[in-house]
């Protein structure tokens, strides 16, 4: 994609002791790249951070997949963090099982327990920006 700024911002978790909030962690994406709105939209439920990152421009499929290349423009991708004491680590890279540019996978998060339900505003694999959410269980 064009005209897009060369930043790609991260994520910080702070947490709070004795009623002082610190940071305890900066994240970044394992494939960060300009303009891809890494942190735009993220949930939370307990050692679990889910973040999304909807103008992310690999055209990977499902967990884990190679993310780097950029040949699905804003196709969008979600990265999920898990926190094991006081360090924060990336766990899993998220992509639609059907993959297609313009998607903006990652524009809308909900996580429950182990399932991450994530929404896909503009998906037009049934129908011309007809959207979808993908369910992910077992995170």
């Amino acid at each position: 994609p064009t005209n897009r700024p060369n930043i790609a911002g991260p994520a910080y978790a702070f947490i709070r002791t004795a009623g002082v909030w610190s940071q305890q962690a900066y994240l970044k994406p394992s494939n960060t790249g300009p303009g891809q709105n890494f942190s735009g939209i993220l949930t939370l439920a307990g050692d679990i951070l889910a973040v999304g990152a909807r103008l992310e421009d690999s055209d990977a499929t499902g967990i884990n997949g190679d993310g780097g290349n950029s040949n699905a423009p804003d196709s969008g991708a979600v990265y999920v963090f898990s926190r094991s004491g006081g360090t924060w680590a990336q766990k899993a890279y998220l992509k639609a099982s059907n993959t297609t540019a313009g998607a903006q996978f990652g524009d809308a998060l909900a996580l429950s327990g182990s399932s991450l339900a994530v929404g896909a505003w503009y998906d037009s694999n049934i129908a011309p920006k007809s959207g979808a959410v993908y369910v992910f269980d077992g995170l």
